[in-house]
C-alpha cells in the first residue's frame, strides 16, 4: 500500500498543526514580485545560492557595459567558470528527505491555543463571555457556538435545537444531530472539517452513551473488565479529541467568514493604508497581485494581512532603509519589533510613552540579543494595554510562536488598529485668554443605543466635561471639547472614543485630531497713553504670575501701527533686473536704527522671575518718532506655565512747538494782513534728544555707527537733479495763510520762500 498525505487548503488556521510539527525542517520563502512557499530547508538554501550566483551574472554584466561605454575592452568571460557552476536544476535534485512521517502525530493542538481563542472570541465575536473552552460550548449544549458562527457569518445557522424533548440518557442523539447540521452548513461554505466528529463535540458522559449505542447496533459485546479498560481509554483520549474537534470548527469558522472578508477591495479602503492604483488586466478588472496568488501556505486573505503589517513597518522605518517584507508566522515574530511598528504606525503617540525605545526592526543584530526581544514584548504589551486592545499577550506567545496564534494576533489587530486613526482633526480657533468649545456630532445608524467611554491624550488645553456619551438608535449626539489655550503655538491633542459592546456587534471605536489655531491674544489689562513726538513715557505693568511654582518667563513684545497722520514715502524706483527682487544694501545698523523708528516701543529686559502665585514690575519705555496711533502686545511667556499679554495703547502727537510767534494785529476791515517771517532751524532739537536716548541703549562701540545710521534715516532724500527739499506746511486754524510747501536747500545754510512768495 501507499499512503498518501495531503490538503486542499491553503489556509494556516486550517494547516496550523503541520506549520508547527515541521517548523524545523521548513521554512516560508519567497522573491520579490512571488508568492510565499512552505518549503524544505534544504530547497530554500538553493533558492538561495542561486539567487547569489545570478545575482554575480549581473554585476558582471553591468561591470562589462559600463566598460563598453568608457570605451574600454569588456573582461574577458571565463567558459571554465561558468561550467563549474550548477544549476538550480541541479541543485534542487540533490534535495533530499521533503516527505512527511507518517508516525507522527496529526492535528496537534498548541495547548496555548485555546485560551488564546477564548480572548479573541471574547473581544471580537461573543456577546455572552467565555471562560473555557470547550466546556462553556459543551455545557451550554452548543448554544454557544451557534452563537459565536451566527455573529461571524450575520445570519441564522440551521438545526439548532430550541428545546430537547427527550430524555436525558438519549438527548446525545438530537445533540448530534444539531451539530451535523452546523457543520454542513459550514462545509457547504467552504470549511474544511473532514477531521471532526460531531460525537466528539459531545460532553464525554453522552460520548461514552453515544459509543456504547453504536457497539449496541453492531452487536458487540464487552465483558465488564473490557468495558472498564475501553472507558479508561475513552477518558484519556477523549479530551484532546475533544479540545481538537470544537478548536477546528471555531477555527474554520473564522477561515470562512471573518478572514476571507480581508479582500483586495477592502485592503484598498483600509484607514492609513495609502497605495497605488493597482492596473487593470486584459478583461478590464484589476490585475492579481502576484505575490499574493499561488501560495501553498496562505490564502489571498492572509497575504493581505502580512502585506498590511509590511506596510506599517516600513511607514515607521527611514526612507533609507531596504522595505521589509514580511512572510512568515514564527521567526519575524519572535523579537517583538512587528508589533511594535504596527502599533507606532496607528498610534504614534505611543513612541513618546509605552513604545519610548523600542529597538526597530532596521537594528537587526540589537535584535538577535535576547534582553532587546524581551525588552520590545513588553513595550508592545504595555502599548496594546494602553490602547485597549482587548487581548494580553503572554510574552511567550512571541518568544515560542505557534502559526495559528499569530495568525489570530494579526488578524484582530487588523481589525482593531484601523480604527485609531484619526476620522478627522478638528481645529479650534481660539483667542488667547479665553476657553472655546466645540461640539462633535457622533450619529448612531443603528436601532440599539451605543455608548462611548472618552480618553483625552495630548496638551492639558484640551479638556472633556464628560468621560461618557450614549448615542440613542438612529439618533445623534454632540460631544462637547474644550480648549483653554496657554500658548499662541498651535497643540495638539487626541480623543479616542471607545465602544462599549453591548450585544454581539460592537461599535467602531472613534478617534478625533484637536488642533489649536490662536488667532488673536486677549489682554490681561489694557493702557492707553497718550504722548508727544520724541518725548520718552514710561508706562508700568503688575505683572502676576499664575502659576503655582517659581517660573522665569520670557517677555516678548510685538507691535502694530494702527494709525499714522505722516503721509507715506513715495517709492523709488530702483535699478535692477527685470522679475528680481531690488537687493537690500542697507547695513546692520541701518536695520535695526529703521526697526527703532517704526516700533516706538521697548523693554530693557527680557526675563521675568516671579515667585509662585507672586508679582513683579515690567516698565516699557514709549520712544515715537512720528505722530499716529501705535499698540504693543507684550506677551509673557513659559514654556512650562503659558503664555499671557498685557497691551499698551499710544496715541501720539505733533512734536512740541519749538518757538511761538506772537502777533499783535488791529481790525481795519479793509481786508489788509500782517505778515511775520519765521525762521526754520536747521537742526531739530527734540529729534537730537530723542535719538541720544535711542543711543543709551546701544553698547558704546556701536553708537556712532547707529546715530549716522539714525540721521540718514530720517534725512530726506537728495533730489537727483540737485534742487531744494521741498517741506509741505499746514495751518490748523482759517485765521491764518501760508505758504503750502517751503523749500530748503540741500545743504541747510539757506532757505528759499514757498511757491507764489
Amino acid at each position: 500500500t501507499i499512503e498518501v498525505a495531503g490538503c486542499a487548503d491553503n489556509c494556516a488556521l486550517t494547516n496550523f498543526s503541520f506549520l508547527g510539527t515541521y517548523a524545523s525542517d521548513y521554512g516560508y520563502y519567497t522573491h520579490d514580485g512571488k508568492p510565499v512557499h512552505f518549503v524544505s530547508k534544504q530547497r530554500i538554501a538553493a533558492y538561495e545560492r542561486n539567487e547569489i550566483r545570478e545575482k554575480e551574472k549581473m554585476r558582471k554584466a553591468r561591470a562589462a557595459q559600463r566598460a563598453v561605454e568608457a570605451g574600454k575592452k569588456p573582461p574577458a568571460k571565463s567558459t571554465q567558470d561558468d561550467e563549474k557552476q550548477p544549476t538550480l536544476a541541479d541543485e534542487l535534485a540533490k534535495v533530499t528527505g521533503e516527505g512527511v512521517d507518517f508516525k507522527a502525530p496529526a492535528n496537534l493542538v498548541d495547548e496555548r491555543l485555546p485560551d488564546f481563542l477564548v480572548q479573541w472570541l471574547n473581544v471580537n465575536i461573543m456577546s455572552t463571555p467565555l471562560k473555557t473552552l470547550p466546556g462553556d460550548f459543551i455545557a451550554s449544549h452548543g448554544k454557544l457556538a451557534f452563537e459565536a458562527l451566527e455573529s461571524m457569518c450575520g445570519r441564522k445557522v440551521p438545526g439548532r435545537v430550541k428545546k430537547f424533548t427527550k430524555p436525558k440518557a438519549e438527548m446525545w442523539t438530537e445533540l448530534v444531530e444539531q451539530y451535523s447540521a452546523m457543520l454542513l452548513f459550514l462545509k457547504e461554505r467552504g470549511a474544511l472539517l473532514n477531521t471532526v466528529n460531531p460525537h466528539h463535540l459531545l460532553s464525554f458522559e453522552d460520548f461514552v452513551r453515544s459509543q456504547k449505542a453504536i457497539e449496541h447496533e453492531a452487536d458487540i459485546r464487552l465483558t465488564p473488565t473490557q468495558a472498564k479498560e475501553q472507558r479508561l481509554k475513552w477518558e484519556e483520549s477523549f479530551p484532546l479529541l475533544s479540545t481538537g474537534a470544537w478548536v477546528t470548527v471555531l477555527l474554520q469558522g473564522i477561515k470562512t467568514f471573518v478572514l476571507a472578508r480581508i479582500t483586495p477591495k477592502s485592503f484598498g479602503a483600509l484607514p492609513g493604508v495609502l497605495l497605488p492604483i493597482a492596473k487593470n488586466g486584459k478583461d478590464g478588472k484589476p490585475a492579481a497581485d502576484p505575490e499574493l496568488v499561488k501560495s501553498n501556505v496562505y490564502t489571498v486573505s492572509e497575504g493581505l494581512l502580512l502585506k498590511w503589517i509590511s506596510y506599517h513597518v516600513n511607514a515607521t522605518t527611514p526612507a533609507s532603509a531596504l522595505p521589509k517584507r514580511v512572510a512568515d508566522l514564527r521567526e519575524s515574530w519572535m523579537d517583538g519589533s512587528l508589533v511594535c511598528h504596527t502599533l507606532h504606525s496607528h498610534a504614534p503617540n505611543l513612541i513618546e510613552t509605552e513604545l519610548q525605545g523600542y529597538v526597530p526592526i532596521t537594528q537587526m543584530s540589537e535584535l538577535k540579543d535576547p534582553s532587546n526581544r524581551q525588552k520590545n514584548i513588553a513595550k508592545l504589551i504595555a502599548g496594546m494595554e494602553h490602547l485597549e486592545a482587548g487581548i494580553d499577550v503572554d510574552p511567550d506567545l512571541l518568544l515560542n510562536p505557534d502559526p495559528c496564534i499569530l495568525l489570530l494576533l494579526g488578524l484582530h489587530l487588523f481589525q482593531f488598529l484601523p480604527q485609531l486613526i484619526p476620522k478627522t482633526t478638528v481645529d479650534f480657533g481660539a483667542t488667547l485668554g479665553t476657553t472655546t468649545e466645540k461640539a462633535i456630532e457622533l450619529r448612531n445608524p443603528s436601532a440599539k443605543p451605543v455608548q462611548y467611554r472618552a480618553r483625552l491624550e495630548g496638551s492639558t488645553d484640551f479638556s472633556i466635561p464628560e468621560t461618557t456619551v450614549t448615542v440613542p438608535g438612529k439618533s445623534n449626539a454632540e460631544f462637547i471639547v474644550a480648549l483653554d489655550p496657554r500658548f499662541s503655538k498651535p497643540v495638539e491633542a487626541r480623543l479616542t472614543l471607545f465602544a462599549e459592546r453591548a450585544g454581539a456587534v460592537s461599535a467602531s471605536h472613534m478617534v478625533f485630531g484637536l488642533r489649536s489655531r490662536v488667532d488673536a491674544r486677549l489682554p490681561i489689562t489694557s493702557t492707553e497713553v497718550a504722548t508727544e513726538c520724541y518725548q520718552p513715557t514710561e508706562v508700568k505693568f503688575d505683572v502676576k504670575n499664575n502659576f503655582d511654582a517659581d517660573t522665569t518667563y520670557q517677555i516678548m513684545l510685538i507691535q502694530e501701527t494702527l494709525d499714522t497722520t505722516m503721509p507715506q514715502p513715495k517709492e523709488v524706483a530702483r535699478a535692477g533686473k527685470k522679475g528680481k527682487a531690488a537687493q537690500d544694501k542697507r547695513t546692520d545698523e541701518e536695520k535695526d536704527m529703521q526697526r527703532v523708528l517704526d516700533e516706538p516701543f521697548f523693554v530693557a529686559q527680557d526675563q521675568l522671575a516671579l515667585d509662585a502665585n507672586g508679582t513683579g514690575t515690567v516698565i516699557v519705555q514709549v520712544l515715537p518718532f512720528v505722530p499716529g496711533v501705535f499698540r504693543c502686545q507684550m506677551v509673557i511667556m513659559s514654556e512650562e506655565a503659558g503664555e499671557f499679554m498685557y497691551e499698551c495703547i499710544a496715541k501720539v502727537g505733533l512734536p512740541r512747538a519749538t518757538e511761538k510767534m506772537s502777533m499783535s494785529v488791529v481790525s481795519l476791515d479793509d481786508g489788509t494782513a500782517v505778515q511775520r517771517l519765521l525762521k526754520m532751524p536747521n537742526k531739530n532739537v527734540a529729534q537730537e534728544g530723542a535719538f541720544n536716548a535711542v543711543l543709551d541703549r546701544v553698547p558704546s562701540a556701536s553708537r556712532t555707527k547707529c546715530r549716522l545710521a539714525l540721521q540718514a534715516l530720517t534725512r530726506p532724500a537728495v533730489p537727483e537733479d540737485g534742487s531744494p527739499w521741498q517741506f509741505g506746511v499746514e495751518c490748523d486754524s482759517p485765521y491764518y495763510n501760508v505758504a503750502p510747501d517751503v523749500l530748503m536747500e540741500t545743504d541747510g545754510s539757506k532757505a528759499g520762500g514757498g511757491k507764489g512768495g
